[in-house]
């Protein structure tokens, strides 16, 4: 295991939300693109119009989760 690994740790977010062609796309794109995040683990789930997607990623500080979680919530692509 290396140093980064050691001084990390695994953080998870559930989303839930309308269903909408290309939502799980806009989450990807956010996480892996403007945040540079690798995800761990993904899991997706849709019924009765709703979304809902399980995230677990590697952060290094509390700061990187503060920010992870926010970019969620101020994420324009999302909240339409």
């Amino acid at each position: 295991m290396g140093k980064k690994q050691r001084n990390s740790f695994l953080t998870g977010v559930k989303i839930i939300g309308l269903d909408d062609v290309g939502v799980v796309n806009k989450i990807t794109n956010l996480i892996s693109g403007e945040l540079k995040l690798n995800i761990a683990a993904m899991t997706i789930e849709a019924k009765e119009g709703f979304f809902g997607v399980i995230l677990s990623c590697m952060l290094m500080t509390k700061k990187s989760l503060i920010t992870w979680c926010n970019a969620f919530i101020t994420c324009r692509e999302l909240s339409r």
